[in-house]
């Protein structure tokens, strides 16, 4: 499967900057709206070119089939791991070039009760992080059983691993 791009900072910046906006005009009142509005839309269609957000929805749709409940329909969702992966890489304290070569995988949880009597089929989603941001390297419609667990990894180089600890041992000196 080709890699597909999602570029996550672009889209960061930009939702970053509406909510920003938003946050302002609750305060301050509606003046302006029409031209932040038409101004913010632009910076989305500008993001937007920058990743195969239409290819991404199609092999979604494809790969689900006929299935259409407890599986990703649309671009957002897998976007939205994307930003989750990125988010969790900057808390831990990864710098940007470390970053490239870690991979997330998603698998939603099983239903909780047997009323499914047998599997479920839910989205297992793989994205890759490059210098541009995240590629999604698989997707596939997988059946998990009750009580199945989420399936939330995120797998770093070793590099980033000890970018990690030396983040979480700041402050802390090492008894001998």
């Amino acid at each position: 499967m080709n890699a597909l791009k999602i570029t996550t900072t672009k889209f960061a910046k930009a939702h970053a900057a509406c909510s920003t906006w938003s946050k302002q005009t609750q305060r301050v009142g509606q003046a302006d709206y029409a031209a932040q509005t038409e101004y913010f839309s632009a910076q989305l269609a500008e993001a937007r070119k920058s990743i195969d957000a239409d290819a991404i929805v199609a092999l979604i749709s494809e790969t689900n089939g006929r299935c259409t409940r407890n599986t990703f329909a649309i671009f957002g969702e897998v976007l939205a791991l994307a930003l989750a992966a990125e988010a969790k890489l900057e808390k831990a304290g990864v710098p940007v070039k470390l970053r490239i070569g870690a991979t997330y995988q998603y698998r939603q949880a099983g239903p909780f009760a047997n009323s499914y009597r047998g599997a479920m089929n839910v989205s297992d989603v793989t994205i890759a992080r490059v210098s541009g941001g995240w590629r999604l390297k698989s997707y596939a419609v997988v059946p998990v059983y009750a009580r199945a667990s989420e399936i939330r990894v995120l797998t770093v180089s070793a590099d980033a691993r000890q970018a990690i600890v030396e983040q979480a041992m700041q402050g802390f000196a090492l008894a001998v």
